[in-house]
């Protein structure tokens, strides 16, 4: 029998690789949903009917300050038809453009360019209303407003603090940390300071991926919401996309009632039948994973796919390298649990996001006994070494390695991954 030829997204495009015929255990993708026909008026419609909270243009007035919310690109979201929505309802309320503010909400992740902003927002919005990069790692940048009832420590974009009004803007797909993305998630952790987004990702640890991932209650879930509310979110605008990053949905409202809407139709999306665990795991990247921070999506998928013991190869460009806002990782790479845990504890690791990305990869790497073979232009073999990856030239290297390693019947999984949500479904196994 001849080969199986599949395809993946790799380094800004698409590359083939080869498997043995009979060994594709199946290729998990979400559940292909059509597409809002007119997806403006489906915005322009749910602003005008908001779940759980009055109106935007009746929270609006004249004069008051707006900080307006949004992803950065590493989160796919089709701002160039919400945001002109939500401006012109602003301006319905008399709020002038020079009083609104738009608030990339970068989290940890690197500032963004003009050249990216503009190709994000668009020139006409770029025309009309100031736009900042949020920037988590300044003091002078962040307000302190204490700790949750549970202790999270609060420190927020100042601009964000100051606005009299205060929205989100967001898709809502499954979150290996927070259980969705959306709602509350575009505050904590997009515009907080690095002891908030740090305390609240390294609670996560200590759960596996089937405790949190598409589970709308959930301790950290609940604690982002926590801070979004002592914050002060007063509204969002929340999308469902398909595979085609498409509106498939969307609600509007209060943070944490529009975002169930949404959670509730993208549960249907998400939830896919799977006939059962893998020995290989074979995943790409498409341009949403800059640097392998974003790219271990697909290898976080082998908590739910893959048996102890088994490989994962991720094919990822990672232009931007590692996690360059996050030198730890490099430093200290991937080793076991216990080990994170003391290097947060005697304050060699303070980062804490970066202790909780390399605690959650651990977990696979140590945990699950799982090789992840590396393809990356952007890492080099020397580094991956370092960082306890092994490291190919090619896909196809790669997934020779795993099927020499696992023998003649050795069954695998493909995420092609051109888009993250590729990466994000919720098996049943």
């Amino acid at each position: 029998m001849k080969d199986l030829v599949l395809e993946l997204s790799f380094d800004g495009g698409k590359c083939n690789i080869s498997i043995p015929a009979g060994s594709l255990l199946g290729i998990p993708k979400v559940h292909d949903v059509p597409a809002i026909g007119d997806p403006v008026q489906a915005i322009i419609e749910s602003l005008r009917n908001p779940a759980g909270s009055k109106r935007l243009k009746d929270l609006a007035s004249p004069g008051k300050r707006v900080a307006l919310i949004v992803p950065d690109l590493t989160r796919p979201m089709p701002l160039k038809m919400v945001v002109p929505a939500v401006l012109e309802e602003l301006n319905l309320a008399g709020v002038d453009d020079s009083d609104i503010t738009i608030v990339l909400a970068l989290g940890t992740h690197r500032p963004m360019t003009h050249e990216e902003i503009r190709a994000m927002l668009g020139t006409e919005v770029l025309s009309k209303v100031r736009v900042v990069n949020h920037n988590w790692s300044d003091p002078n940048n962040l307000i302190d407003m204490g700790t949750t009832q549970l202790g999270t420590p609060i420190k927020v974009n100042r601009l964000v603090y100051e606005a009299d009004l205060k929205i989100g803007i967001g898709s809502v797909k499954p979150h290996r940390s927070a259980g969705w993305s959306g709602g509350g998630k575009i505050i904590d952790p997009g515009v907080c300071g690095s002891e908030t987004i740090g305390w609240t990702h390294w609670r996560s640890v200590d759960f596996a991926a089937q405790d949190i991932m598409g589970k709308v209650d959930n301790p950290i879930r609940r604690e982002m919401e926590a801070v979004a509310g002592q914050v002060g979110l007063d509204f969002i605008v929340n999308v469902v996309l398909n595979r085609h990053d498409e509106i498939a949905f969307v609600s509007s409202g209060h943070f944490v009632l529009a975002h169930r809407e949404c959670v509730e139709f993208a549960e249907k999306m998400y939830r896919v039948d799977l006939p059962g665990k893998a020995d290989i795991l074979i995943s790409g990247a498409g341009p949403w994973a800059t640097d392998f921070w974003a790219a271990v999506a697909g290898l976080f998928m082998a908590e739910f796919l893959v048996r102890d013991g088994g490989t994962v190869v991720l094919a990822a460009g990672c232009p931007d390298g590692i996690a360059p806002e996050h030198p730890e990782i490099l430093k200290f790479g991937y080793p076991r649990f216990e080990e994170i845990k003391a290097l947060v504890e005697t304050g060699q690791i303070q980062d804490l996001s970066a202790a909780s990305h390399m605690a959650l990869t651990s977990r696979i790497l140590w945990g699950k006994q799982v090789e992840c073979i590396l393809v990356s232009r952007g890492i080099d073999k020397e580094t991956a070494t370092k960082l306890g990856l092994s490291w190919a030239d090619s896909p196809q290297e790669a997934v020779d390695r795993a099927f020499a390693k696992h023998g003649s019947g050795a069954r695998a999984y493909v995420l092609p991954a051109d888009d993250i949500a590729d990466t994000l479904v919720l098996p049943s196994i």
